[in-house]
């Protein structure tokens, strides 16, 4: 797909749009980037607005970053980031998401992550996609796993050479498990 034309693609769902970053995105990103359950997990701190300003600028020229708004009165309400992941060839794509902690537990994460993983299996011809997340974070591998992720892997993090118990989970998903 040309690189115009995937710019300006915008997906919809039933009650969310899908579309690119664009600057004027901050007070948006600062609705959510601002709290910290949003980003606890995060490799990213608290952001404050000049922090969510910048953010936004930077995800306007970044297409694995997908804002994720509202359709009826178009608020932003998280975003996805959709990359490829390991050598080309193998056609394998990592999804991350973060959203508003006010809107959890209303199934938008799922909805704009379906909506993601069609384009993904279909229009990027993807052999499988990845998700990876902390241990502790339930809401995320749940999330993984009710769009039909299996979990392929756990790495213990290690302090000080000995095994917390908390680490990293690898979700898969297969297209033929997709399509199926």
């Amino acid at each position: 797909m040309p690189a115009e034309r995937t710019r300006r693609m915008t997906l919809g769902t039933s009650r969310l749009l899908l579309r690119r970053f664009t600057p004027d995105d901050g007070p948006g990103l600062y609705g959510y980037l601002s709290q910290e359950r949003a980003v606890h997990y995060e490799p990213y701190g608290v952001q404050d607005r000049r922090q969510a300003a910048r953010a936004a600028f930077e995800r306007a020229g970044d297409d694995a970053f997908w804002a994720v708004c509202l359709t009826e009165g178009g608020e932003l309400i998280g975003n996805l980031h959709l990359a490829p992941s390991e050598p080309p060839q193998w056609r394998t794509w990592e999804l991350g998401y973060v959203f508003d902690p006010g809107r959890w537990g209303k199934g938008f994460a799922t909805e704009a992550c379906h909506g993601l993983l069609d384009r993904v299996f279909t229009d990027l011809s993807a052999h499988r996609m990845i998700g990876n997340c902390n241990s502790q974070k339930t809401r995320s591998w749940s999330l993984l796993e009710r769009l039909g992720c299996h979990r392929e892997g756990h790495r213990l993090a290690t302090a000080r050479g000995t095994p917390a118990c908390r680490g990293e989970l690898r979700h898969r998903l297969s297209r033929r498990a997709r399509v199926a």
